[in-house]
């Protein structure tokens, strides 16, 4: 008995000093060798070009030394809508701010006597002042500059409308008959002295004049390399120059191409690129053509309906285009070997290692995109443990 017990004992010994240099083995090779878990990334292969925004656009002129614009920025207007007001002195231009600002106070004053006349409770107020704050928060982020300023009178009222039950209705229609008695006085002394002027068209119109207006318009997108050509020199004079109307229903951008460029490109009809330097989300364009210049370069021209002031006033931008999206494993360049004369990786397995080829879908300076097997037992798969740096390991 004593015996099979030493026998035993002899026996756990000899198996727990075994586990102890598998043990030691192992973390000699792990210390020794580097590895990365293979995981599928996406990379987009991205060129910068430089690109030239064409539209179609009417410059408005006049008296330029005393004027206030009567629109914003990137509002759409319509065929002979004042655009500015001219004044002849300094005197009737404070008569002007002293008008808005009458019927500005008449209007709130209506639109408050209107909502205590109907009884409107305050919580219902509350919720429209927390409605026009995202209204112009949201109107702010997309660019509409007219609706901010609308939305914000709205605003206006309301808050007003908030306290107005503190006080008589008669109040507000005695100030209210005096205050359109005041309107009256000072339309007649704005109309006596001033001038309005007018928009020939409708559509966006600009107070920010470029000089490009006559020389990057729709009837260069035959041969876009003639604009390319002198695009530095500016074809109109900004003197009196009030501003300007974009007339076109469509605007577009074009670019110069190397001709490598166009294998990736040609047959696209729609075109995802994003503009870092103007703004942080992507826009989606139609693609117009693709086409040799008079000049034997290649151009792209991409087409949009998207009126957003900051495409409408900007000339010159670069562009971000994804030229191709490739999906694979992700090595570094170290990591990759050839072995019989295929490329691939060695990976770790238990305490050995085996080679696995793979395709190169796509490379760079840093690392390679290895195209991923259908399974772990026919090459390069999910989770194989990539080995990027050792020595002395056993290859299966």
């Amino acid at each position: 008995m004593k015996e099979h017990s030493a026998r035993g004992a002899g026996v756990v010994i000899l198996l727990v000093f075994a586990a102890f240099l598998i043990f030691n083995i192992w973390s000699s090779l792990e210390e020794k060798i580097s590895y990365i878990e293979a995981s599928l990334v996406t990379v987009e292969e991205i060129v910068s070009l430089d690109t030239v925004f064409i539209r179609d656009q009417v410059v408005i002129k006049g008296k330029t030394d005393n004027i206030e614009y009567l629109v914003a920025n990137g509002e759409k207007v319509s065929v002979n809508q004042a655009v500015c007001i001219y004044f002849k002195s300094d005197e009737a231009r404070a008569n002007y701010r002293k008008l808005v600002d009458i019927e500005n106070e008449i209007e709130a004053i209506e639109a408050v006597y209107a909502m205590i006349s109907s009884g409107t409770e305050s919580i219902k107020l509350d919720a429209l002042v927390y409605t026009y704050l995202s209204d112009i928060m949201s109107d702010a982020d997309s660019g509409k500059l007219a609706q901010v300023r609308e939305t914000y009178h709205s605003l206006e009222q309301v808050i007003i409308a908030r306290d107005a039950g503190l006080y008589s209705k008669d109040i507000f229609t005695d100030r209210l008959s005096e205050l359109k008695m005041q309107q009256a006085e000072y339309e007649s002394l704005v109309d006596r002295y001033s001038e309005t002027v007018t928009t020939p068209v409708s559509g966006y119109f600009f107070s920010d004049t470029d000089g490009f207006e006559a020389r990057f318009t729709t009837d260069c997108l035959d041969d876009v390399s003639v604009a390319f050509s002198g695009r530095e020199e500016q074809t109109q004079s900004e003197d009196n120059v009030i501003g300007t109307v974009v007339s076109s229903f469509y605007w577009y951008l074009a670019a110069e191409l190397e001709e490598d460029m166009l294998y990736d490109l040609r047959g696209r009809t729609t075109m995802s690129v994003q503009f870092p330097e103007l703004l942080a989300k992507s826009a989606e364009f139609t693609v117009e053509s693709l086409a040799k210049g008079s000049d034997g370069k290649y151009y792209m021209v991409l087409k949009s309906a998207n009126m957003l002031p900051k495409y409408l006033s900007t000339r010159f931008q670069p562009m971000d285009v994804v030229l191709n999206t490739y999906t694979g494993i992700r090595v570094p360049i170290q990591a990759l070997h050839q072995n019989d004369g295929k490329w691939g990786v060695f990976c770790l397995e238990g305490a050995s290692a085996r080679f696995k080829p793979a395709e190169i879908i796509y490379q760079t300076d840093s690392y390679y995109l290895l195209k991923m097997a259908d399974s772990a037992s026919n090459g390069l798969y999910l989770y194989d443990k990539i080995i990027i740096s050792g020595k002395d390991f056993r290859v299966k």
